[in-house]
């Protein structure tokens, strides 16, 4: 390449964004403190009602955006004051939300979460426009303009799962961007008979243990790491809630790290603000072990206040945090 070339290419480079969530986005409703379900009188007085965004893009997309990364979002909403709700709360946050689509047909997908005292929670989910999502909703020009592609909600976008997703990431990483996904919990049971297309297209691959079982029927991270890695994906996290996580590089050893501890007010997001803070110190050239620590604070503040993203600080406040309190334990096979 000619150094006139050369130079093009780097003004190119230089003008890229860095993260583009695609996927789930969901209003919560969030309710707490609520009984256990199975003990749910007629009529419970609560302290809290309050709509917040949700949806495990929109999530991670927002726990960027407060900590200060460039992050744009697509997915799609419903023309109504829920959507429109949503989408202005991601922006105050940071969130590029200018490629978001409206449905001219559905209303926004919307949650409702009851959330006990102990922080567990219970969900009511209505699907609403996110079943409308899909491969369209993605213009390849937008792609051009990042350097991360993510992929959020994987089960709950039945016009995108499979095969969509997979075309999508395909064009991702044909242009040069490296690829995440996440997933939700698979109602239909199909769980990796749907993604296995996905699995060759994949740089970082993160569900839960829980999930992850589901797809291939063990609960030991080691095999599970082995058998999505031989399908084709190159880094494994797996998030462990209480248990910390665990993680498989493309190249190098295995490694289990710890969480903190902390008081619990609300679970919900944690597994999102983890995918998050593991991205957005990816983005920032943070080798995989502190990827995965800033994963683990950010999922730290999110269950420390009520909402999926609400409590995620800005970049020096959860810098602060890391470096203010106690290691966390990490372990190699």
């Amino acid at each position: 390449m000619n150094p006139e070339g050369r130079l093009k290419q780097q003004k190119r480079e230089v003008l890229r964004l860095s993260i583009l969530c695609v996927g789930e986005m969901v209003a919560d409703i969030v309710v707490r403190p609520v009984p256990a379900m199975d003990t749910l009188p007629d009529s419970v007085t609560v302290e809290q009602i309050d709509i917040v965004n949700g949806g495990d893009a929109l999530n991670t997309a927002v726990g960027l955006g407060r900590m200060g990364c460039e992050v744009s979002f697509i997915g799609r909403a419903g023309n109504d004051e829920f959507g429109r709700k949503i989408i202005e709360t991601a922006r105050s946050a940071g969130v590029c939300m200018d490629h978001v689509r409206y449905s001219s047909r559905r209303a926004s997908s919307k949650v409702i979460a009851l959330i006990r005292e102990d922080g567990a929670r219970n969900f009511l989910h209505c699907p609403g426009s996110n079943e409308e999502f899909c491969l369209d909703d993605i213009p390849e020009a937008v792609l051009r303009e990042h350097r991360h592609f993510h992929i959020g909600g994987t089960f709950h976008l039945p016009a995108f799962d499979g095969f969509g997703a997979a075309e999508a990431l395909r064009r991702a990483k044909a242009l040069g961007l490296t690829t995440s996904m996440d997933v939700a919990f698979d109602h239909s049971g199909r769980w990796l008979e749907t993604i296995r297309c996905c699995m060759p297209f994949l740089d970082y691959f993160l569900p839960s243990l829980g999930e992850a079982e589901c797809m291939l029927h063990t609960s030991a991270p080691r095999e599970i790491a082995a058998a999505l890695k031989e399908l084709g994906a190159k880094n494994i996290i797996l998030k462990m809630g209480e248990g910390g996580s665990y993680c498989s590089p493309e190249t190098g050893g295995a490694f289990a790290c710890g969480c903190y501890h902390v008081d619990t007010v609300d679970t919900t997001g944690a597994g999102d603000a983890f995918v998050g803070g593991f991205i957005g110190a990816l983005d920032r050239g943070e080798p995989l072990r502190e990827c995965v620590v800033w994963g683990t604070a950010a999922a730290a503040f999110t269950v420390r206040s009520v909402g999926a993203s609400t409590g995620i600080p800005d970049y020096k406040t959860l810098l602060h945090f890391i470096n203010s309190t106690e290691r966390l334990a990490i372990e190699f096979e």
